[in-house]
């Protein structure tokens, strides 16, 4: 009996080495992070330095994104032309909308489009209008986060041109940068 009792006790040190080394072995290969560094403090840097870079975190919209990306549609919907007013850039609507597609849903300027611009057999062209009531860089604005990668930009403006008006863009992060994704205008201020 004490012979069983012993091969008994050897059998469970050998099973349990066996699943220490196993679980040694699962422990140091779970997601090796290579570091180099001369003392703790470097190391501890370069361990919060990854963990950052692996947390996907959405840029703040600044005001010059928004005066970036509303610059950049009112320069487009106003094109070059020529004495007949035939666009000079762009020969079809779709390319002018594909001009568009990088920083605005094609739905939103599509709108805009297909009011200030008519095709003809050879070309584009533009009415001779004035623009939309937009956005003014100088003016106040007030901004609503809607949800982590949505963005409200609120502005009420009053021009001899257009009058009182306010102007409402919505602003979607969408994975690698900020783009138009909605456009309200209103005739009169708030009450």
């Amino acid at each position: 009996m004490m012979h069983n009792l012993k091969r008994n006790s050897k059998w469970m040190l050998c099973v349990l080495s066996v699943g220490v080394i196993l679980l040694l072995l699962v422990v140091s290969n779970h997601n090796p992070v290579p570091v180099q560094a001369k003392n703790h403090q470097e190391i501890t840097s370069t361990l919060g330095s990854m963990a950052k870079g692996q947390q996907e975190s959405i840029p703040e919209l600044t005001h010059q994104n928004i005066v970036e990306l509303t610059d950049r549609f009112m320069n487009t919907i106003v094109q070059p032309t020529d004495e007949n007013y035939r666009v000079l850039n762009y020969v079809t609507i779709d390319e002018l909308l594909d001009a568009f597609a990088v920083f605005i849903d094609r739905e939103i300027v599509a709108e805009y489009v297909d009011y200030y611009y008519h095709q003809e057999a050879d070309g584009i062209y533009i009415l001779p209008t004035e623009t939309p009531p937009w956005f003014e860089e100088d003016n106040d604005y007030e901004v609503q986060q809607v949800s982590e990668n949505k963005v409200l930009v609120n502005q009420y403006n009053e021009s001899e041109l257009q009058g009182n008006y306010s102007i409402r863009i919505e602003f979607t992060y969408n994975g690698s940068t900020w783009t138009i994704t909605g456009i309200t205008h209103h005739d009169s201020f708030r009450t």
